[in-house]
C-alpha cells in the first residue's frame, strides 16, 4: 500500500490491493467557495492514476454563516 498527499494539502491518494484487486481511494478536501471547479480540476490533475477501481472521497467545508 502507498500513499501519496499533495503539497498543497487538497488530496491524500492511497494504493494497494484488497483481495488482489487494486483499488486507489482518493481524498478531496473541497473549498467551500468554487468547490465543483477545484475537483474538476483535482480529478483532471490525477486523471492519468484513476481508473474503474478508483473510490473517490470529498470532504465539502460548510459555513453557518
Amino acid at each position: 500500500m502507498t500513499a501519496q498527499k499533495d503539497k498543497e494539502g487538497p488530496y491524500i491518494k492511497i494504493k494497494g490491493s484488497i483481495q488482489q484487486e487494486n483499488l486507489t481511494i482518493l481524498n478531496i478536501y473541497a473549498p467551500n467557495i468554487g468547490r465543483l471547479r477545484f475537483i474538476k480540476q483535482v480529478l483532471l490533475d490525477l486523471q492519468e492514476d484513476l481508473d474503474n477501481h478508483t473510490v473517490i472521497v470529498c470532504l465539502l467545508y460548510t459555513s453557518d454563516a
